[in-house]
């Protein structure tokens, strides 16, 4: 029954069914058809006298009279409706003229011819065989007549336009209950045992023409991945959506895409497609002709880009630009701008643990910080403490004299790969600050007068740099931040830097990652997604006439992926090598599962939902949670219950790893004696102790959301609200992160605190 390539013997009729085996459609599923035809409907003028009941609602319409069609003709021996038939049901609304009625069908056929494409591998069996002088036949159990089915597949391939079509619309009898075989027999004098018939329908093309002594041949149609069917089941009637679905399935159909590649082509092209395609059509309206597409992140962008400015002919010219945080930032510094704490803020200083990694932000040695510090007496030094001696002209002066060369190296490479002759020119990024761009802008200033400007998918600030001008293509800061930058790589390392080679300068790319990403099949994925993205422009341009704005269905996509993935998505995307900082000195995964003994220390050691992440080996502790089982689930939530009681102490007492090294110091603003602490983490429990031994403050009350399940020695942890029945002086935020620590603070607020009684102003770690 499988099928051997164009194994064919000697016999006297073959049969070929028709769709999703000769032609398939550029929707995910039929209803996709009506889905497009509502959209067209609604915006053509021809349809302007319907009824709204009809515009707004004809894809569920036209679903429902189908099926109401069904249960009033198919009785007794008719086996089959026509298209007449579906449309009388439709009108069965009372809504409709017979002018309308012609009007919707000739729509329907123009949009199925639209929608359909050929299946190359199965239409090359046909003209094998044609050549060949064999008799082909083609069977379809199909509402539509067979010369609105011949043109669809003539469309195809002109090898169509002479081979006989039988569709059980004409003869009111199909395959599934083998009369239509029946009847083709008989008009083509074949013999079921003389005879071999090709399709996919697992009854009507496999099991009942088996069953009557027909040689059988299965083509196994590109089935739906689970994200495919979670994002159509949830808006089936959606065109975008059905359009993006079809693209992936069919890029994987034609392509022959397995492994890495179909999650590139089903997985993250409709997930990158509609940033690229929202910049193109940005660039254009704005008068930009170059964009310059910045790795890493910019390779894959770039591939979806070239595909598309082909395809639409655009005048648009890309370019791929070496560079990082590593190669720009340090390069900007100078005697002007240059700010310490937005240099520590913007790298990922949260993850540091050792002096030696604050060192390498400022790209010096750990000596070099050291000299500008005042020495330690038990060799720790405070975060702050380190901002505080850094942030000094000496400081500065030191580092624009360490980088200056590097400074001009990189202004040097920029003259010869970035067209400044005018200011029609982009830089293309994916996520981040805009810090490293506003560095760029410092560093192009010397030979630039005017502002750079840089499009992102996501920024998670905003830029009020005059230099460097932003567009965000999804304002906010979204959980699936990290989802969207595990997904996009290239096949090389970091821009560590420039040198010259035989008179010209080019990129130091590292290394660390590029023999692992390899072997993880990168380059197949990537071409996965510059495959996908073939085949949605091509839908795009034979279907829409209005560009595309596929955001609903991207993020419908990324909710996907970072909330319900299926068993493949997690593997690809928890297992690939991943780097956050740029600093990192060996592999690491984006999500690694978590085995039964590292959610025991985690979630029994570390109360704080920001020790956990900054202990976690991988990236995402969010997206390493949905890889867990069952009971490591019910695991888990044990241990948070238990993190405050004597087990999560004795968890702390036996299991000393990382915290000789790390102390949360006391903000330095405290405003009064009374002090409220919020939060009862590992950080809560620190401040509690240092201010339980400091006579000139007195705690007078400790709140947690989660204080139903908390408990200290001789400490009482209480609800948020209490803190409107204590009298204090200041509410003490022991949240580490940021943005968690503003969200405590404005609800703090709400419930009707004084703004200036808040402090969330912490120390950050102590760092040996």
């Amino acid at each position: 029954m499988e099928d051997d390539k164009y194994n064919f013997m000697d016999y006297k009729l073959y049969s070929f069914d028709i769709f999703d085996t000769l032609i398939t459609r550029r929707t995910a599923t039929p209803q996709g058809v009506f889905a497009i035809m509502q959209e067209r409907i609604i915006k053509s003028e021809e349809f302007s006298d319907l009824p709204s009941h009809i515009k707004e609602n004809f894809a569920q319409l036209r679903e429902n009279a189908e099926t109401l069609a069904r249960w009033v003709y198919q009785k007794d021996s008719t086996e089959e409706i026509s298209f007449d038939h579906i449309y009388e049901a439709l009108a069965s609304t009372g809504e409709l003229s017979s002018n309308n009625i012609e009007a919707l069908k000739a729509l329907e056929i123009e949009t199925e011819y639209d929608c359909s494409v050929g299946i190359p591998e199965n239409i090359e069996r046909v003209k094998k065989l044609k050549n060949g002088r064999n008799k082909v036949v083609l069977i379809s159990d199909m509402y539509l007549d067979k010369d609105v089915i011949r043109r669809m597949l003539t469309k195809a391939d002109p090898v169509f336009e002479s081979v006989p079509i039988y569709v059980s619309s004409e003869y009111m009898k199909n395959k599934l209950s083998g009369n239509l075989f029946r009847i083709v027999a008989k008009k083509e004098n074949a013999v079921f045992s003389c005879w071999e018939h090709f399709g996919d329908h697992p009854i009507g093309d496999i099991d009942v023409p088996e069953k009557m002594g027909i040689t059988v041949k299965k083509y196994k149609f590109e089935k739906q991945l689970e994200i495919e069917q979670a994002v159509i089941t949830k808006d089936r009637y959606d065109p975008t959506v059905q359009l993006m679905a079809g693209a992936a399935r069919n890029a994987r159909l034609f392509s022959n895409l397995q492994g890495s590649a179909a999650i590139g082509a089903g997985v993250s092209g409709p997930v990158f497609y509609s940033y690229v395609s929202w910049l193109i059509q940005e660039a254009l309206n704005k008068g930009i002709t170059r964009l310059y597409f910045i790795a890493r992140d910019g390779y894959v962008l770039k591939q979806i880009a070239d595909v598309i400015i082909k395809k639409c002919k655009y005048t648009l010219q890309t370019e791929y630009i070496y560079g990082s945080r590593k190669a720009w930032r340090m390069a900007s510094v100078n005697s002007e701008s240059f700010d310490v704490k937005l240099h520590l803020n913007w790298s990922y200083v949260e993850r540091a643990k050792k002096v030696k990694e604050i060192a390498d932000i400022f790209q010096i040695s750990e000596d070099e910080l050291l000299s500008f510090i005042p020495k330690s007496r038990n060799g720790k030094y405070g975060a702050r403490d380190i901002q505080l001696a850094l942030d000094t002209d000496r400081f500065r002066d030191f580092l624009i004299k360490k980088h200056e060369d590097k400074r001009k190296t990189v202004q040097d490479y920029l003259i010869g790969h970035v067209d400044i002759s005018d200011d029609k020119f982009a830089f293309v990024e994916l996520v981040g600050s805009g810090f490293t761009q506003e560095c760029l802008a410092e560093i192009m200033k010397d030979f630039y007068p005017g502002p750079i400007r840089t499009f992102f998918f996501e920024m998670d600030a905003i830029c009020h740099n005059p230099h460097s001008i932003c567009f965000n293509y999804l304002p906010g800061r979204t959980k699936w931040l990290h989802i969207v930058e595990a997904l996009d790589h290239a096949p090389h390392g970091q821009t560590s830097g420039y040198e010259i080679v035989n008179g010209e300068i080019v990129p130091v790319l590292e290394n660390i990652e590029d023999e692992t990403l390899k072997e993880y099949g990168i380059d197949e994925y990537i071409s996965g997604i510059s495959s996908y993205a073939e085949e949605y422009t091509e839908s795009i341009r034979c279907i829409k006439d209005d560009g595309n704005d596929s955001m609903k269905g991207m993020i419908d996509y990324i909710r996907y992926i970072a909330e319900t993935p299926d068993d493949s998505v997690k593997d690809f995307l928890g297992d690939i090598p991943f780097s956050v900082t740029g600093r990192e000195r060996k592999i690491v995964s984006f999500a690694p599962k978590l085995s039964n003994c590292e959610i025991v220390r985690l979630f029994l050691k570390y109360g704080d939902r920001d020790e956990i992440e900054r202990h976690y080996r991988g990236t995402s502790l969010d997206f390493a949670l949905t890889r867990c089982s069952d009971f490591q689930k019910h695991l888990i939530n044990y241990c948070k219950n238990h993190s405050n009681s004597w087990l999560g102490s004795f968890v702390r007492g036996i299991d000393r790893e990382d915290q000789g090294d790390v102390e949360y110091p006391l903000p330095e603003r405290l405003l009064g004696r009374k002090v409220v602490i919020y939060a009862a983490g590992i950080v809560g429990r620190s401040f509690y102790k240092q201010l339980m031994e400091k006579r000139e403050y007195k705690v007078v009350l400790w709140v947690d959301s989660n204080w139903e399940n908390l408990n200290e020695p001789d400490v009482e942890i209480s609800a948020p609200e209490k803190i409107l029945d204590t009298e204090f002086d200041t509410v003490l935020v022991a949240i580490l992160n940021n943005g968690a620590a503003a969200s405590i603070r404005n609800r703090i607020i709400a419930m009707g605190v004084a703004e200036e009684k808040i402090v969330t102003e912490i120390n950050n770690l102590v760092l040996g």
